[in-house]
């Protein structure tokens, strides 16, 4: 079996082709790896951010429940507040009815006042 020069020529030109493609597509596959690369570490600061706004919804949640909580004990102690300020309103409405009916009556004019007695005022 005889090889010619222009055999070998072809082969050669042949392996020269086919180890240009691998070089291409040895780039491609480290632009991908790159990409990749990329996109992890943007994942990687998505979920520490994640991680973060779940770990502000827990305090916000915290403090939604603090709430309620003063809310349901300010709502139990309301009926007992309502009938408290009713029944001030009611002996001040008392009051003055009697002062108003004392004074029309003339009770208050014919009370004499009693005398009033400074210490330390001579005259």
């Amino acid at each position: 079996m005889e090889i010619t020069l222009g055999a070998v020529v072809a082969k050669l030109d042949a392996f020269s082709d086919r180890q240009a493609e691998m070089n291409a597509t040895l780039r491609d596959l480290a632009g991908a790896v790159n990409r990749l690369s990329v996109i992890e570490e943007r994942q990687t600061n998505d979920r520490s951010s994640i991680g973060r706004a779940f770990g502000a919804l827990d305090r916000v949640d915290m403090e939604i429940k603090s709430v309620a909580s003063r809310v349901e004990k300010l709502e139990q102690h309301q009926p007992m507040q309502g009938f408290t300020n009713g029944l001030v309103i009611k002996i001040v409405w008392l009051v003055l009815a009697a002062v108003v009916g004392a004074g029309m009556s003339g009770l208050l004019t014919k009370m004499p006042l009693p005398p009033i007695q400074v210490q330390g005022l001579s005259r």
